[in-house]
């Protein structure tokens, strides 16, 4: 054989490897891509979910943001509201009328006399216990200025002087060491405390 048909078949053999070997390389670099679109397609669906949830969080973290700003405004709305409420009832209290004042004067005298002052003392209970029993009943009486004539007046008990308040009564001990406050005062700041506690109780849902 000569040379020329030898360099001729070697030429087709190598025309023939390197097509395989392309082909070949083709069909590997095809499958690579396949999978590195589906590796890309999978990562853009996770960032996708990802990128939503975060959404979804700053959403629902503006909502609650806006949610406790409403709740603020209109937990200062209503506390305003009873303030205001307060001093126009503290006002009124201050103000009432001869034969109403006096009229409640007497009922908080009567609630005065009738309780009793409690002291403490210890008796020999199986577990130790420390009890509460009634001895005695309120001796002194004390009012504003303004009620003193009519309070000396409806009252068995020792006037003892003048207290700072817009009316009603402090009932006390003989001994000093116990005192009932029925002041008028004392019963308007109750009532705001109670209405106090509830609008909390409405805002934080306890």
């Amino acid at each position: 054989m000569s040379l020329e048909k030898v360099l001729e078949q070697i030429n087709v053999m190598t025309e023939k490897e390197v097509d395989e070997i392309l082909k070949d390389s083709r069909l590997k670099a095809e499958e690579i891509l396949k999978k590195a679109k589906e590796e890309i397609d999978d990562l853009k669906e996770k960032k996708n979910r990802e990128l939503e949830e975060t959404l979804e969080n700053l959403r629902e973290i503006k909502l609650s943001k806006i949610r406790m700003q409403y709740k603020r405004k209109k937990l200062d709305m209503e506390k305003e509201i009873i303030h205001r409420l307060y001093n126009r009832a503290r006002e009124k209290v201050s103000d009432l009328d001869p034969k109403t004042n006096e009229m409640l004067i007497k009922k908080l005298l009567h609630i005065a006399r009738a309780t009793p002052v409690y002291s403490i003392c210890s008796i020999s209970y199986r577990g130790g216990d420390v009890c509460e029993v009634p001895t005695k009943r309120p001796f002194y009486i004390y009012s504003n200025k303004k009620d003193e004539e009519l309070i000396r007046e409806y009252s068995d008990l020792e006037y003892d002087g003048n207290v700072k308040s817009i009316g009603g009564i402090v009932a006390e001990s003989e001994d000093r060491n116990w005192k009932l406050n029925l002041t008028y005062d004392s019963i308007l700041e109750e009532v705001f405390d109670h209405s106090l506690k509830k609008v909390y109780k409405n805002l934080l849902g306890e």
